[in-house]
């Protein structure tokens, strides 16, 4: 079994440190612009060269956010960012905008595609990797097993696999149920998490309280129960969502995804252990396991 990257999303130093501890194999992390997570700590552009020596001295890669959405007038900006990351050295830049990534191409950075870009099927991925040479695609949160072993089997391009956290009740990167009600944008990382709140169906002249229920509210996504099935895909990495998490959450789910990894590879991934493992997992934010 070729080794699978274990991906974290840290959002400040506590949790880099907690990621560090837990031996994850690489980190993604935002700065204050152009991430889809605004409401995260994030880092400062001036400490992007210190995160990245923290990553590569602690044998971690360093995967620098840039997926939200970008106007003309941030066009400068974002040039500006991705060549101090390339100073920085920082192993690959997520973006979903085209013209990010024809910044980070020009700049000769290697390219991620963030699920943003909803990619689900491989003349999609062949498209954009003849377009921008991309080295690796992060497939939508929506994709069956079977829709990735039919992508996987026509594609050379590296998959990336969302394997913990939360998700959208939506179609990754088409959500515009914040910008409806409130104005903030989910794809300029402002999302208001509308489907979290308690809604009321109304039927004519009825008004229908479905038990005061957060109807829209999806439970977090876990795939310690099948993560065989995963591995078996092929993916070159497995992400766990997570940069508005605390350092505990970093920690322990990259721990347990480490070593549910290894158990796998030496043929050691039983029940009893997929039942320890989903019960750590538990002891950390959820809102319950899909």
């Amino acid at each position: 079994m070729k080794k699978i990257e274990v991906l974290v999303g840290v959002g400040d130093w506590p949790c880099l440190q907690a990621a560090k501890r837990a031996k994850a194999d690489a980190v993604y992390f935002g700065l204050k612009d152009f991430n889809l997570r605004a409401f995260a700590k994030n880092f400062e552009l001036s400490e992007l060269k210190k995160v990245v020596d923290f990553c590569h001295k602690s044998k971690m890669k360093a995967y620098l956010t840039l997926n939200s959405i970008v106007y003309d007038n941030e066009l400068g900006k974002v040039g500006k960012i991705l060549s101090e990351a390339k100073k920085a050295k920082v192993d690959a830049i997520i973006c979903s905008d085209l013209a990010v990534m024809k910044l980070a191409k020009a700049r000769k950075l290697p390219i991620h595609v963030s699920t943003q870009m909803s990619i689900s099927n491989s003349l999609a991925v062949e498209q954009i990797e003849k377009m921008f040479g991309v080295e690796r695609v992060v497939l939508a949160r929506e994709l069956s097993i079977e829709n990735i072993k039919e992508l996987k089997k026509k594609t050379k391009v590296g998959i990336e696999v969302f394997c913990h956290g939360s998700m959208c009740v939506s179609i990754s990167g088409r959500c515009f149920l914040s910008l409806n009600c409130f104005d903030k944008s989910a794809n300029n990382g402002e999302c208001t998490q509308v489907c979290r709140r308690t809604f009321y169906m109304k039927e004519s002249d009825k008004n229908l309280d479905v038990v005061g229920n957060t109807i829209f509210s999806s439970k977090d996504l876990c795939t310690m129960g099948f993560l065989d099935k995963i591995v078996e895909l092929g993916p070159v990495a497995l992400k766990i969502e997570g940069r508005t998490k605390p350092a505990e959450y970093v920690y322990v789910t990259a721990k347990v995804y480490k070593s549910a990894l290894k158990d796998i590879a030496e043929k050691k991934f039983t029940e009893k252990k997929k039942k320890a493992y989903l019960k750590e997992l538990g002891t950390v934010y959820n809102r319950g396991f899909t």
